[in-house]
């Protein structure tokens, strides 16, 4: 079974799910391609702060999910709500320039393939 994108309202939760907040097309289609030759199936979830109407999703998936990878770049652009939690979430990751993850993928390669995060 190939890797999900999942996007608002649907939402597959399970034990290794991923909630990817700001990403932006052209890390979409990287990740996207890359995930396509992983050997691991994910459920990645994504939200853009642009989706306001689905902005309690977004809440709701960022206090439950195990994993959660946000752009460093887009950040301000989220919601008070939402810096709130991922301030109180110590295992947040920030994807982009000048950040130890560049891309998306950077962090996928160093949890999944057996690096030291």
């Amino acid at each position: 079974m190939p890797s999900n994108f999942i996007t608002p309202p649907d939402i597959i939760f399970d034990t290794e799910c991923i909630f990817i907040l700001n990403m932006v097309d052209h890390e979409v289609e990287f990740l996207f391609d890359y995930l396509k030759t992983h050997p691991r199936d994910h459920n990645v979830h994504m939200y853009h702060s642009d989706m306001q109407e689905h902005h309690d999703y977004a809440q709701d998936l960022a206090r439950r999910v195990p994993y959660l990878l946000v752009s460093d770049r887009y950040k301000i652009l989220l919601s008070k709500e939402l810096k709130q939690i991922l301030e109180q979430r110590p295992d947040v990751f920030y994807f982009g320039p000048n950040t130890r993850f560049p891309q998306p993928t950077d962090w996928f390669v160093a949890k999944f393939e057996h690096f030291v995060i």
